[in-house]
């Protein structure tokens, strides 16, 4: 991490925001899927005054997009955990600067529900906005394929 802080009230703000948006993506679940939930991944990028949020949900072994979610495959639901990211990011983004810390470009979240644990990474290099031929929706599908080879899955 890049922190210039030991400040524990900066660390506090930036878990508890980790944990709303981690629990937001995890209510967008059914109760059947959630029983068979074993992870939730999340991707949010804040460049150039751009900012996307994606949740992947692990379930059953398979790696599915919140788009491929039972019950939630309308347009609505997804702009709505769209727009919840979003929120998140922009108060991510405040938290770092109102302690004065470098804001990160992107983070990646995994959320293991039958330990309950949470770990998030931070990254700081320019992504996308930086070259001709990448885009936000670029990094999520790399993401996405990342965790998907980790796993083993198809």
């Amino acid at each position: 991490m890049n922190y210039k802080t030991d400040n524990p009230k900066f660390h506090e703000e930036v878990f508890k925001a980790v944990g709303e948006i981690v629990e937001i993506c995890f209510d967008y679940l059914s109760d059947e899927e959630v029983r068979d939930l074993e992870v939730i991944y999340a991707m949010g990028i804040a460049e150039e005054d751009w900012l996307t949020f994606k949740p992947f949900y692990h379930i059953k072994d398979e790696l599915l997009s919140y788009g491929e979610i039972k019950d939630k495959d309308d347009h609505d639901s997804q702009i709505e955990i769209q727009m919840s990211g979003t929120e998140f990011l922009m108060e991510l983004i405040d938290v770092f600067k109102s302690y004065d810390q470098e804001t990160p470009k992107l983070i990646k979240i995994q959320y293991y529900p039958k330990i309950e644990k949470v770990e998030y990474q931070f990254e700081y290099d320019l992504k996308w906005s930086n070259s001709e031929h990448k885009l936000p929706a670029n990094l999520h599908e790399g993401y996405f394929e990342e965790i998907k080879n980790s796993l083993g899955s198809k």
